[in-house]
C-alpha cells in the first residue's frame, strides 16, 4: 500500500498523488508477474492485493490526468488514483485469474496514518475527527483477512464488512 495526498509533481512530470497511488503499485505488480506465476507453480495461493478508499466514488477515468499530462486538486486526484487501483485489480484478475492469480481491492476503512502531514487544513480537520479514525491495527486487518482469508477475486471489499 502507498499513498500520499499532496498537489505536486514529480522530477518527471506526473502529478505526486498518482505516481505513488497508482503507478507505484501498478508498475511493482507488473516487474512482480513472473515471480507471481512462479509462485503459482509451486502450489502457491497467489493475489495482488490493492488497497484503496471509498472516495473512489468521487474519482473519475481522466485520460489527461492519467497520462500525466493535467494537474488536479489533490483530494480529487486521490480520488482518481484509489478508483484507477480498483479498475487495474479487476483488469489484472481478468487476465491472470485463469493462470491463478487473484487479484482484488480492499478499503480498510479512514485510518489514523500521517497521510495529511502535507496539506494543513486537512491535516487540521483530521486531527480533530482523529477520535472517529479507524486505528491502524484494526484498519489493516483487512488486508490480513485479504491476503489469508476466503476471497472472491476481482472483487472489492470494503472492510470485509
Amino acid at each position: 500500500n502507498a499513498g500520499i495526498l499532496n498537489g505536486k509533481r514529480s522530477v518527471y512530470g506526473y502529478d505526486n498523488v498518482l505516481q505513488v497511488n497508482h503507478y507505484g503499485p501498478f508498475v511493482l505488480t507488473k516487474l512482480l508477474v513472473k515471480n507471481l506465476l512462479k509462485a503459482v507453480d509451486i502450489g502457491i495461493d497467489t493475489r495482488v492485493i490493492m488497497v484503496t478508499s471509498n472516495t473512489h466514488a468521487w474519482g473519475n477515468f481522466d485520460k489527461p490526468y492519467l497520462r500525466g499530462g493535467k494537474s488536479i486538486k489533490s483530494w480529487k486526484g486521490y480520488a482518481n488514483s484509489k478508483l484507477y487501483n480498483i479498475m487495474y485489480a479487476s483488469e489484472f484478475h481478468k487476465r491472470y485469474n485463469k493462470l491463478g492469480i487473484k487479484s482484488l481491492s480492499v478499503r480498510p476503512g479512514l485510518c489514523r496514518t500521517n497521510i495529511t502531514r502535507n496539506n494543513k487544513i486537512l491535516h487540521y480537520f483530521y486531527g480533530i475527527f482523529e477520535l472517529f479514525l479507524t486505528p491502524v491495527n484494526e484498519g489493516s486487518k483487512a488486508i490480513v483477512h485479504a491476503t489469508l482469508g476466503e476471497i472472491m477475486g476481482g472483487a472489492y471489499y470494503n472492510k470485509f464488512k
